[in-house]
């Protein structure tokens, strides 16, 4: 069940967000995350007002071609969107922001994509990823704690991922289990390496599924994605796609 209640809708066509509004950006270079977002009305986001024209036809076509309900999930949150070339202030090709700590109010949440992200082969998985994290950390916590549960019952040690960037993620996981604490290698870092594997993948997980040509796929994976599919659907309630693995438009 997702959770709805408290959220704000609203319908105009122009954000000023203000520091205020994304207690977030106090971060020097988080703090191109302020300013004016007009709604683009084709896909009912809102895109930062610098945002070049042509990256904001990109992002809205590419939009409507992710999963309804990431899209509704998104429009809903009133997810925000900017570009930037090279790499986004977190160093990657795309990027989630949010503040979960407190009430939805404060979330805030916000995809900057990047040049590199902003190509024809990449756009659409990548943003279906950055999607994802809203849609996990939105989950409740029985459902989260649920799909950690199914990825260490199907990921032997020998698993090779879906992705390369997932399949880092797995091994510094399983570093992190084995290395003791006399080691260097505390609880608290043992369960963080777990969460960010368990959520990096399933929105990795995500994106294949829903775009099975992705160049990032891993083909030589020995995860079994049928049955991923089913328990992105049966645990976290996000359905995609078709049985074959077709992308939903």
């Amino acid at each position: 069940m997702r959770i709805k209640k408290g959220l704000r809708m609203t319908k105009t066509t122009k954000r000023e967000i203000r520091f205020g509004d994304r207690p977030w950006a106090a971060r020097r270079d988080f703090q191109r995350f302020l300013g004016v977002y007009l709604l683009d009305r084709a896909s009912g986001i809102y895109i930062d007002q610098d945002t070049p024209d042509h990256d904001r036809r990109l992002i809205s076509a590419t939009f409507r071609q992710m999963p309804v309900d990431l899209q509704r999930l998104c429009r809903e949150y009133e997810v925000t969107f900017s570009t930037c070339a090279h790499c986004t202030a977190s160093g990657n090709s795309s990027a989630f922001y949010g503040d979960f700590s407190g009430s939805k109010e404060s979330i805030s949440p916000h995809i900057e994509m990047s040049s590199a992200s902003l190509t024809p082969d990449l756009v659409l998985p990548h943003m279906t990823h950055e999607a994802g994290h809203l849609w996990w950390r939105t989950l409740p916590h029985e459902a989260r704690r649920d799909y950690s549960r199914f990825l260490g019952a199907t990921c032997p040690p020998e698993t090779v991922e879906v992705t390369e960037y997932a399949h880092e993620h797995f091994l510094n996981s399983l570093k992190a289990a084995t290395t003791g604490v006399d080691e260097g290698c505390s609880e608290c870092r043992r369960r963080r390496c777990q969460d960010v594997w368990t959520e990096e993948s399933f929105c990795e997980t995500v994106a294949v599924l829903h775009v099975p040509a992705h160049q990032s796929r891993r083909c030589d994976s020995t995860v079994n994605l049928p049955s991923r599919r089913q328990a992105i659907g049966d645990i976290a309630g996000l359905r995609i796609g078709s049985a074959n693995g077709g992308p939903t438009h």
